[in-house]
């Protein structure tokens, strides 16, 4: 079975580098697949170039820099946190995205798919054509649900 069994066009669900960090959380709070949360988006520069994905884990990441980690275990500053969300409101998507963007093509298998999600802890990954045009998304959700459905109908 093939990535064109599953692929989902992107439609409007997608990120430009320049947008400010909240304006990227307003677009994927909107965002649904499926009627699920999107919880990441590709960032495409000048609406076609894949330059990254930004994920709910890279705004998490952006509210508490990895080096504070340590430092910040234990406390309870109350207000801490909201502090640092608004801190980083007008950080651009640029400056947190993941720029090491794994790709596959619609010829591809869903095995190897899934092999790229599962080794990379990979939610999503950006379907692209021959001139690494983003065309879609797969979703590990769709994987499974496609397991589900073998699996169900499937004969002992």
């Amino acid at each position: 079975m093939y990535v064109r069994k599953l692929v989902e066009p992107i439609k409007d669900n997608w990120l430009e580098p320049e947008m400010t960090l909240q304006e990227a959380v307003v677009r994927l709070s909107r965002a649904s697949h499926k009627g699920r949360t999107v919880q990441g988006m590709v960032v495409l520069e000048n609406g076609t170039k894949l330059v990254g994905v930004l994920s709910i884990k890279d705004i998490i990441r952006a509210i508490i820099p990895s080096y504070m980690e340590d430092i910040l275990r234990g406390f309870t500053w109350e207000g801490m946190f909201e502090a640092h969300v608004k801190r980083v409101k007008n950080v651009k998507v640029k400056d947190i995205m993941s720029r090491n963007v794994i790709t596959v093509k619609v010829d591809d298998s869903l095995i190897r798919c899934a092999d790229l999600m599962i080794d990379n802890s990979l939610q999503r990954i950006p379907v692209v054509d021959d001139l690494g045009r983003v065309i879609g998304i797969l979703y590990i959700h769709d994987l499974y649900e496609k397991i589900s459905d073998l699996m169900s109908s499937a004969k002992e």
